[in-house]
């Protein structure tokens, strides 16, 4: 892997920038599977899903996210993610997250009436983030 470190930042509507520095190495969840960027990759715009976005630091020091949808460019040598939500996992609520889990499964199985794509993402959301919080 290269030791050449170039600029992350991922932004939130909600949460404003919710990481930014150098980087060796970055891991997004993208539409068709994970994808990885090294320092000097092509310029890029794709469209991100929900999963675990796993940076490299220098000195091989490595930060993990929930993320849940966005986009991300890959312009000038720099990463800018703008996503739905992203939380590190230092921060992420477990509780929360499965009595999110709970929520959008009584949802998914007991209310017709809902919009299904709606609460099976919010059920994508919880799980990952407590898989992310358990550090897997």
């Amino acid at each position: 892997m290269s030791d050449t470190i170039f600029h992350v930042q991922i932004v939130t509507p909600s949460g404003g920038v919710v990481y930014e520095h150098g980087a060796t190495h970055v891991r997004l969840p993208g539409e068709d599977g994970y994808f990885g960027i090294l320092a000097h990759h092509a310029d890029l715009m794709a469209s991100l899903g929900t999963g675990k976005v796993e940076i490299t630091e220098s000195g091989d020091t490595r930060v993990e996210l929930a993320l849940c949808n966005g986009f991300v460019q890959i312009r000038d040598g720099g990463v800018k993610v703008l996503a739905e939500a992203a939380e590190r996992r230092e921060r992420i609520d477990v509780e929360r997250a499965r009595e999110a889990e709970a929520r959008a499964r009584k949802r998914l199985e007991n209310d017709s009436n809902i919009d299904r794509g709606r609460a099976e993402a919010a059920l994508q959301r919880a799980l990952m983030r407590q898989l992310v919080a358990r550090g897997n």
